[in-house]
């Protein structure tokens, strides 16, 4: 909306789409960030950005889905097996 792809109708109905979803919100805990830091330090991470997703997929016993085919492979080579690229 800020550079002009979309309205400001187009965006509220977006986020109306989206908050129909029924998403359930996960807040952060010292459990997860805890598995963000574990993450950061098996991948070699300086930031925990990646390691954060992997974290919140490995606590939900969730498949993480990414475009970032290093990160599938670093992970793959940690034993997550539930870290897939999205062409798989």
């Amino acid at each position: 909306m800020a550079i002009g792809r979309i309205s400001s109708e187009q965006a509220i109905a977006a986020l109306q789409s989206i908050l129909a979803m029924g998403i359930t919100e996960i807040l952060p805990t010292l459990r997860l960030h805890q598995l963000a830091l574990e993450w950061s330090v098996r991948l070699n991470q300086t930031v925990a950005y990646d390691a954060a997703y992997l974290a919140l997929a490995e606590s939900q016993q969730a498949h993480f889905w990414t475009a970032d085919r290093r990160l599938v492979d670093a992970a793959n080579n940690c034993g997550a097996s539930w870290v897939h690229h999205i062409n798989e």
